[in-house]
């Protein structure tokens, strides 16, 4: 189960991560959907993004595409996460 100070860092990185996209010129749009697609990560991660490794993103795209996820879905998710690693 996640712990509230989880809950809480996880919200503090993805508002970072949000304000740093906007210093990235990123659109409003983006930034929502990216900032959407981390959370979701770490809500399937269930820890804390610091923990997160290459196997795990990669376990979490192999599960979007056998969940029937389409290409464009599965490529958003990709580029928020690559976006994500450079924020880190």
């Amino acid at each position: 189960m996640t712990s509230k100070e989880e809950i809480l860092d996880n919200k503090q990185i993805l508002h970072s991560f949000a304000e740093w996209l906007m210093g990235q010129n990123k659109s409003d749009g983006t930034i929502k959907t990216y900032v959407g697609v981390i959370s979701q990560l770490l809500q399937w991660f269930k820890d804390e993004a610091e923990e997160i490794e290459k196997s795990h993103v990669q376990t979490y795209l192999d599960d979007m595409e056998q969940s029937n996820k389409s290409g464009g879905t599965i490529e958003k998710h990709y580029s928020a996460i690559t976006m994500f690693s450079r924020f880190l």
